[in-house]
Formats: C-alpha cells, sequence, structure tokens
C-alpha cells in the first residue's frame, strides 16, 4: 500500500467520523423537536382539562407558562445544535472536498504507472520482435 492509499483510507475514515457526528446531532435535534411536540401536546390537554374544572382553570396560567418556559428552552436548543449541524455539514464538505484531492491523486499516480508498464511491456515486445528479425535474417 502506498503513502497516497494510505492518506485516502484516513480521510476516508475521517468523513465517516464527520458524517456520523452530523447524524449523532441530527437525531439530537429529532429528540428536540419530539419533546417540543410533547409540551404542545400536554398544553392542549391541560387546556381542555382547565375548560371542564374551575380549580384546573385556576392553576392552568401557571402551568402555561412553564410549558412556554420550557418551549422557549427548547427552541434555544434548537437553534443552538442547528448552528452546530451548520458547522459540522460544512465539516463534511470540507472533509470530502480533502478526499477527493488524495483520491485524484491516487488515481493519477496509478494510471502513471499503468502507462509506464504499457510502456515497457511495449519496449520488451518490441526487443523481442528486434531479436527475432535478426535472427531471421541471419538465419
Amino acid at each position: 500500500m502506498s503513502a497516497i492509499d494510505t492518506l485516502v483510507g484516513i480521510h476516508e475514515q475521517r468523513l465517516d467520523e464527520v458524517r456520523a457526528r452530523v447524524t449523532r446531532l441530527e437525531v439530537e435535534r429529532a429528540a428536540l423537536h419530539t419533546r417540543t411536540e410533547r409540551l404542545a401536546a400536554e398544553l392542549a390537554a391541560e387546556a381542555e382539562t382547565a375548560a371542564e374544572s374551575y380549580e384546573a382553570g385556576q392553576a392552568y396560567p401557571a402551568f402555561a407558562a412553564r410549558v412556554a418556559e420550557r418551549q422557549a428552552a427548547l427552541a434555544e436548543e434548537i437553534a443552538a445544535i442547528d448552528a452546530v449541524i451548520a458547522e459540522a455539514r460544512e465539516a463534511v464538505t470540507a472533509t470530502y472536498r480533502e478526499l477527493k484531492k488524495y483520491e485524484i491523486s491516487r488515481d493519477r499516480a496509478r494510471e502513471r504507472e499503468r502507462v509506464e508498464e504499457a510502456r515497457r511491456e511495449r519496449a520488451r515486445l518490441d526487443e523481442i520482435g528486434a531479436v527475432a528479425h535478426r535472427r531471421n535474417r541471419a538465419g
């Protein structure tokens, strides 16, 4: 394995790691959205209960305020994780570009090796043909 193959392997691994990080962050963001949806459902259910009961109606404003605070906190967390996801996606793009540079270099080196091997093979066959031709003329 050549050095360029090693570099390609390292960058492939790095790209996999960065992609996995983006996936973990997106799962975390989805969980935050789920929690936000649950809070909204709880608020709606409590509103129905508050409409049916005087005591529940008295406690509802405080409950709604706490839910609003939790929703605001979740919205902040979602915004923060969105920023981290954007940075991680930029890292994926940069890592992918770097990997492509090494892959292109590797492919070009392999092509040069293939061309050189074909040139050597032609030279060997030409030599064989020249030797055969000299033998035929001498014989």
